[in-house]
């Protein structure tokens, strides 16, 4: 197979472990109860996978990456700037979107578009979200977060602008970045203990609201400023290692807390731990590192969205 200089990105690392417990979630939602008591018991791991918490590192990358354009000037903090950008990412979004939402309503389930129409009006002006989905397949309950990522597109100038106005105030950021992360988690947490039988509370406010993960939207923005301050610090090789191994220890911890059906210590205990062991995956590797990589990785990273999306 033909190699080509590329690099590991931690980045595209994360990207790339978060779909696969997504859609390995979206896979096993579909096996018949029968079939999963074997494949639960054959591969216990896998039937773990914490596709809960691993949304939660999309959230993060994507307001990782997103605060770049305007902190580096390519999108400028006027009408023209804000439309640029909207439109470099709107499109990249919206455009897949739609098609899923045509060929799925038209060709597979179009007496949706009479039996569940608000779901639908819901779908196409992105406000999926912060409701529970009754699971009918003629709802593909998994857009939810692309109303989100819409969401957070619409009001990542106002973000961007308020954070660029105080980037060149070090410790500021950096205390903002650890307040927002802990304080908006550890209210999560206490508010979902204290409904802890009640799992469309938590569905609804805080894993698939705009508000519910807007600490994690923010806390994502403020990380990048956070990174760039340390741009000439050298990472030792060792750290680099440390810090994939803690991540990947984390990762593997909540998949068995996931298969001991421990779901208020999987679903919203392990977010802040899983958030923070990605920072530290992308603070030791703030630049890639030059090494020959195989097309398939990059194919994986390029078409993420779009396996997400088809992962029905």
């Amino acid at each position: 197979m033909k190699k080509i200089n590329w690099s590991f990105d931690a980045v595209d690392f994360l990207r790339i472990i978060a779909m696969f417990c997504v859609v390995l979630l979206h896979f096993e939602e579909r096996i018949d109860p029968v079939s999963f008591t074997a494949y639960k018991s054959t591969f216990p791991l896998l039937a773990g996978t914490p596709a809960w918490t691993a949304v939660a590192i999309f959230f993060f990358i994507s307001a990782y990456l997103n605060i770049i354009g305007f902190i580096k000037g390519k999108y400028q903090f006027t009408l023209k700037g804000i439309l640029s950008f909207y439109k470099q990412r709107l499109l990249r979004v919206v455009l897949d979107y739609y098609i899923l939402i045509f060929v799925y309503f038209i060709f597979f389930y179009p007496a949706a578009l009479t039996s569940d129409l608000e779901t639908f009006c819901r779908m196409v002006f992105f406000f999926h979200n912060g409701l529970f989905t009754r699971g009918s397949p003629e709802c593909p309950g998994h857009t939810w977060f692309i109303s989100v990522i819409v969401q957070f597109y619409l009001i990542c100038p106002l973000i961007a602008y308020l954070i660029y106005k105080i980037k060149d105030k070090k410790a500021l950021v950096i205390t903002l970045f650890f307040s927002v992360l802990f304080i908006g988690e550890g209210l999560k947490i206490l508010f979902s203990g204290l409904h802890y039988q009640d799992w469309h509370f938590w569905y609804i406010h805080f894993y698939t609201s705009i508000y519910g993960n807007l600490d994690i939207l923010i806390a994502g923005s403020l990380f990048y400023l956070v990174n760039s301050y340390f741009d000439s610090l050298e990472r030792k090789k060792y750290l680099k290692i440390i810090s994939v191994v803690v991540f990947s220890l984390i990762l593997i911890s909540n998949a068995v807390v996931v298969y001991l059906d421990l779901i208020f210590v999987a679903r919203v205990i392990y977010v802040l731990p899983l958030i923070l062991a990605s920072c530290f995956v992308l603070f030791m590797f703030p630049k890639p590192v030059k090494k020959p990589y195989y097309y398939p990785s990059k194919l994986l990273v390029a078409t993420s969205y779009d396996i997400y999306i088809l992962s029905i």
